[in-house]
C-alpha cells in the first residue's frame, strides 16, 4: 500500500518537476537572446546598420557567390569571442566560394568554426551542444537564427539555370548584401522580428545541417516566416542536406526553393528576438498574416 501511494506521489510530482526544470531552461535561453539583441545593438551603434545578412557576390557564372560570410561573425568581438573574430581568415579562399567550407577556418576541432559558444545553444533543445563534423568541416551550431523574410531563399532556381534570382521577400531585418538600420524599421523595431529559435540537427545527422551558422542557407542562419511557428509543413532544404525527423519536430523535404520557420522545444511556441532588443514568446496558433507582419521592418502592416 505504501509502494502504491509512494508510486502514485511520483507520477503526481513528474510533471511538476519537468514543467520546473523546462522553466528554467527557456529562461536561460531567452538570456542567450537578449546578449544576441545587445550584440546586435551594439554593433549598430558602432558601425551605424546591422550587420550584412550574408555577402554573396555574384560571379561570371552568376550561380555561386564568393565569400558568403554570414552575420554571426561579426557579433562575436561584441558577445566576448573576439579570439573567435581574430583567428577567423576573411581571406580564405574554400569551396563553393566560401571562407568557411573546407577551409583552415573550418579544419578540425581547433579550428575558429569549431570553436565553441555557450551563449548560441538553447538548453531545452539539447542536439548541437558538440561541434558538428561535416564533409565541409567542423563546426559550431547555433539555435538562434536571423529572419530573412516570408518567401524563400532562391525563389525556386535549379544548379543548372543560369542565374540567381533573388526572392521577392518582404524587407526583413537581415537580407543578402544588404546592411539594414534601425532607421529602416518604418513598422516599429518593437513589432518586427530580428532573431528566432530553431533546432539544430543531431551530431550522427551528418548531411543535414541545420543550425550550422557559418553557412548562408535556409535552416543554417536564416529562417523564414512563410509557415507559423513549428508548423507541421516541412522545412526545403537543398537537395542532399535534409533529413527528415518529425517526430523531432524537424520535418523538412528536398527543393530549391528553400525555406525554413522558427522552431523550439519549449511547449506551445517559440522564444523571438524583436528589433529594440525585447523577447516576446510567440504561439503555435499565431495568425500566419500576423506572424508574416512582425517578419517584416516596412510593409505598414
Amino acid at each position: 500500500m505504501v509502494i502504491a501511494i509512494i508510486g502514485i506521489l511520483i507520477a503526481l510530482l513528474l510533471p511538476a518537476v519537468q514543467a520546473a526544470r523546462e522553466a528554467a531552461r527557456r529562461m536561460q535561453c531567452s538570456n542567450n537572446m537578449r546578449q544576441l539583441g545587445l550584440a546586435l545593438h551594439n554593433y549598430a551603434s558602432t558601425h551605424g546598420y546591422l550587420p550584412v545578412g550574408a555577402v554573396n557576390d555574384p560571379k561570371t557564372d552568376c550561380r555561386q557567390g564568393w565569400n558568403r560570410q554570414t552575420f554571426f561573425l561579426f557579433l562575436f568581438p561584441y558577445l566576448e569571442r573576439a579570439d573567435i573574430y581574430d583567428r577567423y581568415d576573411r581571406g580564405a579562399v574554400g569551396a563553393s566560394f566560401t571562407t568557411w567550407a573546407r577551409s583552415p577556418n573550418s579544419d578540425g576541432p581547433g579550428s575558429p568554426c569549431a570553436a565553441a559558444v555557450a551563449g548560441l545553444l538553447c538548453p531545452s533543445d539539447g542536439a548541437g551542444h558538440s561541434p558538428k563534423v561535416t564533409r565541409w568541416g567542423t563546426f559550431s551550431l547555433s539555435n538562434y537564427l536571423g529572419f530573412f523574410g516570408d518567401v524563400a531563399h532562391d525563389n525556386g532556381v535549379a544548379p543548372d539555370l543560369p542565374c540567381f534570382v533573388a526572392p521577392a521577400n518582404r524587407r526583413a531585418a537581415f537580407a543578402i548584401n544588404v546592411a539594414v538600420r534601425f532607421s529602416d524599421f518604418s513598422d516599429g523595431t518593437s513589432h518586427s522580428l530580428m532573431m528566432g529559435e530553431y533546432l539544430t540537427a543531431l551530431a550522427n545527422e551528418e548531411p543535414d545541417c541545420r543550425g550550422l551558422f557559418w553557412s548562408d542557407e535556409p535552416t543554417n542562419s536564416q529562417i523564414y516566416t512563410q509557415f507559423t511557428p513549428n508548423s507541421s509543413s516541412p522545412d526545403v532544404i537543398w537537395p542532399g542536406y535534409c533529413v527528415s525527423r518529425p517526430e523531432l519536430n524537424r520535418p523538412c523535404t528536398e527543393g530549391y526553393n528553400e525555406t525554413g520557420t522558427s522552431r523550439s522545444r519549449h511547449p506551445g511556441g517559440v522564444n523571438v528576438l524583436m528589433g529594440d532588443g525585447s523577447l516576446t514568446f510567440v504561439g503555435n496558433d499565431v495568425a500566419l498574416n500576423a506572424w508574416q507582419a512582425m517578419g517584416s521592418i516596412q510593409e505598414g502592416d
